[in-house]
């Protein structure tokens, strides 16, 4: 992180070669000039990188854009200047494929940095894994047994549009060396995920037959994030294709010329806030 070559820490990134080609990587640091290598962001102590990488899977074709992160473990503003440049530029990197963010991130659930990567539309592997947490709660010890603890190492996930990613499980390991040693000052988080692929979607047609000039559609297949163009056809119906896992439900909305509109020929619910979809 120092001069981009060899001075300083590394964020690497670990792939099976036999399972997935690189399509694009890199590093870039969290600053006002992120490709100025040593560069300082903001209030921050120490430089700071993010070491990213798209990925596709030799089998299925599904790609996926990952990023290991470390953000300052003193300045305020560096972590969440720092993140929302990571957000933003997974984002832009990320058109078409899943996303997933990784790393040391020096703050706690809650916090302004934890919360912006959730405004992003990603979602905490711990909340939202299908079998639960497993493992220690904390994930920094210190170097200490039973000692201060904190969380502040997380595993992030986005679908990007894609239907949705599986989060089968995620946990905290707890292993020790001899005499009760810790291996790191940081325990290890994982996560087992799987990425659906077009073959294994169902192609599902939206459409909306009641009139507008601009028409798109939001739901939680897409988090609630990302507004879909809906099409119009000659028949002056507006008509939209996006790929759906067999068996789920999902709700959405229309936005029609900027207003939020439910169709009437379609089936309506209350979701939890009252909103109707």
């Amino acid at each position: 992180r120092q001069d981009g070559k060899d001075v300083g820490e590394f964020c690497p990134v670990l792939y099976r070669r036999t399972r997935f080609m690189v399509e694009e990587s890199g590093t870039y640091w969290l600053s006002s000039k992120p490709w100025d290598p040593g560069s300082l962001g903001w209030d921050g102590c120490l430089p700071r990188i993010c070491t990213w990488i798209r990925l596709r899977c030799r089998q299925s074709g599904a790609t996926l854009l990952f990023s290991n992160v470390h953000l300052d473990h003193q300045g305020i503003q560096a972590r969440v200047e720092g993140i929302s440049l990571v957000v933003q530029r997974m984002r832009e990197r990320g058109r078409g494929c899943a996303l997933c963010l990784v790393g040391d991130f020096n703050t706690f659930p809650g916090t302004q940095p934890y919360a912006r990567v959730l405004d992003a539309g990603f979602v905490d592997c711990r909340i939202v894994s299908n079998s639960g947490h497993h493992g220690p709660a904390h994930t920094f010890t210190g170097f200490q047994q039973g000692g201060r603890a904190s969380t502040i190492d997380y595993i992030f996930v986005h679908s990007n549009g894609l239907a949705g990613i599986h989060v089968l499980s995620h946990g905290v390991l707890s292993e020790v060396w001899d005499r009760g040693r810790l291996p790191s000052d940081h325990r290890a988080v994982v996560s087992d995920l799987w990425l659906p692929t077009r073959a294994t979607l169902r192609d599902v047609e939206i459409v909306w037959n009641e009139g507008g000039n601009e028409v798109s559609v939001t739901g939680s297949f897409t988090e609630w994030t990302q507004p879909v163009p809906l099409h119009k056809d000659d028949d002056d119906v507006f008509r939209a294709h996006i790929h759906l896992v067999p068996g789920t439900t999902h709700q959405y909305k229309f936005q029609v010329d900027g207003e939020w509109r439910c169709a009437t020929d379609q089936p309506v619910v209350s979701d939890d806030q009252g909103n109707l979809n």
